[in-house]
């Protein structure tokens, strides 16, 4: 999350930028900008990404074993 990344997001028309942490030098493009940030941790969204990746590439390539390991 930096403040070319907030403003870069916002000017593709971005209303909702997640982040595992907000970074205080993004703070003027946010307010600038008046982006919306859902701060959901790290571990969080890694966990939430890795299984999402999963379950995109299992309907793209059915026969593919995916597998997420616990870690």
């Amino acid at each position: 999350m930096t403040d070319d990344l907030i403003r870069s997001a916002a000017a593709q028309g971005v209303q909702l930028y997640v982040a595992g942490q907000f970074r205080q030098p993004a703070r003027a493009a946010v307010a600038e900008t008046g982006m919306t940030v859902a701060v959901i941790e790290h571990e969080a969204g890694e966990c939430w990404g890795l299984h999402t990746l999963a379950a995109v590439l299992r309907v793209r390539w059915a026969h593919l074993d995916v597998v997420v390991a616990n870690g």
